[in-house]
């Protein structure tokens, strides 16, 4: 034991009588910790020493970013980049003529979905194409327009 505590304590001190007299001294302390957080925390506040003196301190106004214009359309997310690529299904019907028109998955799958499919249209980036273009550009089938084929060429 300490030599200043059993002199606060008018009877024989315990190790109960430590513990609580360390958990009140803990409170104490928080307390008044917390009521010197609260006197700073309401105090005015001081002047910048750095700031010059006699010239108004304004922050800069910095502009809000504004959204950049959509130039795409908002099924392909990208403008087409091919030279038989093209932005609207009309448009690529009007350059195919007899040829069937499909929308080519640009991304990375490199796969056409035909007409009907639930991808037609509605990759993330893409593009309307001549099925002959896109084969000749490296593109294939999707799973699901395989798929289709097979079941339209069964015989019973």
């Amino acid at each position: 034991m300490t030599a200043g505590i059993p002199a606060l304590l008018p009877h024989r001190t315990t190790e109960n009588d430590m513990r609580t007299f360390t958990a009140a001294l803990a409170v104490a302390s928080l307390l008044a910790g917390s009521a010197a957080a609260m006197a700073q925390a309401t105090r005015a506040p001081q002047a910048n020493p750095f700031e010059r003196q006699g010239t108004a301190a304004t922050a800069p106004t910095i502009p809000s970013p504004q959204p950049a214009p959509r130039t795409a359309s908002p099924q392909t997310g990208a403008a087409p980049t091919g030279a038989n690529q093209f932005q609207s299904e009309g448009a690529a019907k009007q350059a195919c003529g007899a040829d069937a028109v499909v929308w080519a998955n640009t991304a990375g799958s490199k796969a056409w979905h035909v007409s009907g499919d639930k991808y037609y249209g509605h990759t993330k980036r893409g593009a309307y194409m001549c099925q002959q273009a896109a084969q000749q550009a490296g593109y294939h089938p999707s799973g699901r327009a395989v798929r289709a084929q097979r079941a339209g060429n069964r015989t019973p």
